[in-house]
């Protein structure tokens, strides 16, 4: 079974990967056509992540695809693992893929237990 820890620690969560706007509007996009959500809801959606204080890091592409290689994970999943390291804060994630290669390597990486 996976433990999960209290947040307590974390600085700031509110730091993300130059993409995060394109995945958000991805996601609600695929459930508005998926017919999950509404067009207004959708809409709510969009507005209420852009109302986020969420600061967008840039990311150094040169150390990307050596974390890739070192940890054989793709060069998205390193440059969240880079955004983490770069900021010295716990990457929170929901992608086992990415999760149980990674976390014993680096106790930073954890798992949102639902």
């Amino acid at each position: 079974m996976i433990k999960s820890r209290p947040l307590s620690f974390v600085k700031s969560p509110n730091v993300s990967l130059s993409i995060l706007p394109y995945e958000i509007n991805h996601a609600v996009w695929q459930a508005e056509r998926r017919k999950r959500i509404t067009p207004d809801q959708a809409e709510r959606i969009l507005q209420s992540f852009s109302r986020l204080d969420i600061e967008i890091i840039a990311q150094s592409w040169e150390r990307l695809l050596p974390l890739a290689c070192r940890f054989e994970r793709t060069v998205y999943d390193a440059a969240y693992l880079a955004l983490a390291q770069e900021t010295s804060q716990p990457l929170l994630t929901g992608d086992l893929r990415l999760y149980h290669p990674v976390h014993a390597r680096l106790d930073w990486v954890m798992w949102i237990v639902g």
